[in-house]
């Protein structure tokens, strides 16, 4: 569980996968429940790593913003 405010670094890498009865990788398809992307680390980021490359507008464009908006509001509605 992580506190409120962390942020984390994750590298993902090659296919969706899911683990077979064995326990190994086979590939997956990404709407299967089971389903998640190869992680190759998972890292703590802290503010004084974090350096803003470009503003989610600009990455993003508007619409794709006003949907990060609306979700974060509880917003049921749609676009």
């Amino acid at each position: 569980m992580s506190d409120e405010g962390e942020a984390f670094l994750v590298e993902l890498f090659g296919q969706w996968v899911k683990y077979d009865d064995t326990g190994d990788f086979i590939p997956a398809a990404q709407d299967d429940p089971e389903a998640f992307m190869e992680t190759l680390g998972v890292e703590t980021v802290y503010p004084h790593q974090i350096k803003l490359l470009a503003a989610a507008r600009e990455s993003m464009g508007d619409r794709s913003s006003l949907r990060v908006l609306v979700s974060d509001s509880g917003f049921s509605g749609g676009f």
